[in-house]
């Protein structure tokens, strides 16, 4: 099992979105051990979940999340959390027992054709 997780957060309310989640994809498998791609609860966006053998800290992984193209809210968002105790670095892929989200991809191009299918 791997010792820590880095997520990251591509939305498709920006131009270009899903370069950048191939950006974020091959970025990420260069340095994690494994990474896993889902859909976004919406059905439109991209969650990765990199696996690591090592543990990150909190400022290696806030850059890294910068450098993949995490949503910069999130990553906001996590600091202001991270600083009261809270979990940070959390995606849902299911917000409700009535998200049917499809999480079974092989690779980012395999998940961004199932989201071109369904939109």
């Amino acid at each position: 099992m791997s010792e820590s997780r880095l997520t990251v957060d591509i939305d498709d309310d920006r131009a270009g979105w899903e370069m950048d989640a191939v950006r974020a994809y091959y970025g990420l498998r260069r340095v994690a051990t494994s990474v896993e791609v889902r859909i976004s609860s919406s059905g439109s966006g991209i969650h990765l979940v990199g696996w690591f053998d090592e543990p990150l800290d909190a400022d290696e992984a806030t850059r890294l999340r910068h450098t993949l193209g995490d949503d910069g809210k999130r990553i906001e968002l996590d600091g202001m959390r991270d600083r009261v105790g809270h979990a940070t670095n959390v995606l849902w892929t299911r917000k409700s027992a009535s998200d049917g989200v499809d999480t079974d991809f092989t690779d980012i191009h395999d998940a961004l054709a199932h989201i071109g299918m369904t939109a």
